[in-house]
């Protein structure tokens, strides 16, 4: 079915140029009258020229809503060619039945002519009288009473009309092109958001099961911690749930969940992990990817700390303009340099990486550096 909102351009379309072609005959002897003082304001010869306007207009309504969907729509040229072909017959028909009337409504004399004549029915003056006769027009169609080249002017005419049904297949034809392309930019929103809604959905359990795991392990060291870190993770939860149903948040929101989670990460680990952090300070309102920094901040957490030695976790979001650069470093465990942090990170870091294509497409990059002892993950995403 045709869109409602180009359907209805097109009528608007159609509606201005059939209203300028109606009006059209109006200023040309508007016009005329007010260069050529002998000019006058002619309402039959203006009536003539409309009436055959009229068929045009009969004709092109009734392509425009029975024939042409025929072709644009049911591409059923079979039934289209005849129904067309007749239509213009008819139209060929009935403007030969009515173009006597109209001769005859040509040849009658005007107001201002008999405004020439006197009393007497003379004119009066010889110049006006030569110029109200050659103005009666015998010699251009009449010859005897009978018209000369009947049918010329319908075959010029009908000529036209083919050349109008063309243009209004023209132009049913761009604004469908314009619909189908409507409806296909919608279709692909729509799978790009069941996409990023699906992986979403399997980030946020991941991150909830890793999290929960860590304050699981609180529970018989520290208890006090352990109530501690619900509380935080409670408040991570509220900002989740809270935009559950969006894939972008605002810089400020995501800087101050990545900040809960850093204090409820501290809560856990020991003395010996050291994390040094740099936010910028009344970060702009800008929408960024929710929870897309945080999965890379969770990773380090996961698979960079070690309880037998001193671990550094450095993270740090820039902005220089539009552009925001995220970096996130972490120690590597000794025991784990044959397996990398990206390998262990699996369905987090991977469901991250598409995420990031499907919403930024070409404009973020992600450098992932894993050395001996450093694993370095540097995020270059532009905002809007």
């Amino acid at each position: 079915m045709e869109n409602k909102y180009n359907s209805k351009q097109e009528n608007i379309v159609y509606i201005g140029l059939w209203s300028i072609i109606f009006l059209s005959p109006i200023v040309t002897v508007y016009l005329k009258t007010m260069y050529d003082a002998n000019a006058f304001f002619d309402w039959q010869a203006i009536l003539n020229v409309q009436k055959i306007f009229f068929f045009y207009f009969c004709a092109f309504l009734i392509h425009n809503y029975l024939l042409a969907p025929l072709i644009i729509y049911k591409r059923n040229f079979r039934a289209y060619i005849p129904l067309a072909l007749l239509l213009i017959a008819a139209f060929f028909v009935l403007l030969i039945a009515t173009r006597p009337k109209m001769l005859k409504d040509m040849h009658e004399p005007f107001p201002n002519e008999m405004a020439m004549h006197d009393k007497g029915g003379k004119h009066k003056d010889p110049k006006e009288r030569k110029r109200a006769q050659g103005h009666k027009g015998s010699g251009d169609f009449m010859d005897k009473g009978k018209p000369k080249g009947l049918g010329l002017l319908e075959i010029t005419n009908s000529m036209t009309l083919l050349f109008l049904f063309g243009m209004n297949i023209g132009a049913k034809a761009y604004f469908k092109s314009a619909d189908d392309r409507e409806k296909l930019e919608k279709l692909e929103k729509q799978n790009l958001q069941q996409r990023l809604d699906y992986l979403k959905g399997q980030i946020n359990p991941h991150f909830f099961m890793n999290t929960l795991n860590n304050i699981h392990a609180l529970v018989d060291i520290d208890p006090e911690k352990a109530k501690t870190s619900i509380v935080e993770l409670s408040k991570l939860m509220r900002m989740i749930l809270y935009d559950s149903d969006k894939q972008m948040t605002s810089l400020p929101q995501e800087i101050e969940f990545i900040k809960n989670y850093i204090r409820l990460m501290r809560l856990r680990f020991t003395d010996n992990v050291t994390i040094h952090t740099e936010f910028p300070n009344n970060p702009p309102h800008k929408d960024i990817a929710q929870m897309v920094l945080v999965t890379f901040i969770e990773n380090a957490f996961n698979h960079g700390i070690s309880y037998m030695q001193p671990t550094i976790i450095d993270i740090a979001i820039r902005l220089h303009g539009n552009k925001l650069l995220f970096t996130c470093a972490n120690t590597v465990r000794p025991a784990d340099k044959n397996n990398s942090n990206e390998k262990k990170g699996g369905l987090g870091l991977a469901n991250v990486k598409k995420r990031l294509d499907l919403i930024y497409g070409n404009e973020y990059k992600l450098d992932i550096k894993e050395q001996s002892t450093r694993y370095k993950v540097r995020l270059l995403l532009t905002l809007n």
